[in-house]
């Protein structure tokens, strides 16, 4: 979920907000939770789901990167150069790209990345935000998923510079990842 100021602003707007390389921020709704904040969900120029944010009474996440907490956000997409155009442009995000990753930033703090979705996806599989959740035991909370009826999408894995890794999904169908909690490369 992205935090914004002004949500109502945004959503004024009758034509999507265009980027530089023609991204729009496209199929809007929006509501409101009672004194909490208002939300609205969108997607990007490839599909990818998002939601907006504009805090009232509750801030939205107060712990991030802690044992059972979001710690790390990544879009999976096929043109990461329109990603890149359309989150820059829209949000203000930086860029920090290696010729193996690319990690978004916002006010000097890194907190998410982009994988480009090559032939190892199905062409089935659209662009989507996959949150990552900081654990103290990646294998040990695999393996709970795995009892508790979830499916190990990909098993457990170091990343070289970085900490260790999988991706689950839940009985429900949901896809997440989790990380090494303080081991972050």
């Amino acid at each position: 979920m992205l935090v914004v100021r002004d949500l109502r602003r945004r959503r004024s707007r009758r034509r999507p907000r265009q980027g530089r390389g023609g991204g729009r921020l496209g199929g809007v709704t929006a509501g409101r939770r009672a004194r909490q904040g208002r939300f609205a969900s969108a997607t990007d120029p490839q599909g990818a789901g998002f939601h907006l944010w504009q805090a009232q009474g509750f801030e939205g996440a107060g712990l991030l990167n802690a044992p059972g907490s979001l710690g790390w956000v990544e879009l999976l997409c096929r043109a990461p150069e329109r990603a890149v155009d359309f989150y820059t442009t829209v949000f203000g995000w930086s860029v920090n790209a290696s010729e193996h990753y690319t990690q978004w930033g916002l006010d000097g703090a890194d907190f998410g990345g982009m994988v480009t979705m090559d032939d190892k996806f199905p062409p089935e599989v659209p662009p989507h935000w996959l949150p990552y959740f900081a654990v103290e035991d990646v294998d040990a909370t695999a393996a709970a998923a795995t009892d508790a009826g979830g499916t190990v999408l990909m098993e457990p894995t170091s990343v070289p510079d970085g900490p260790r890794i999988a991706v689950l999904r839940d009985p429900g169908g949901a896809v997440f990842g989790v990380y090494l909690a303080g081991a972050e490369g």
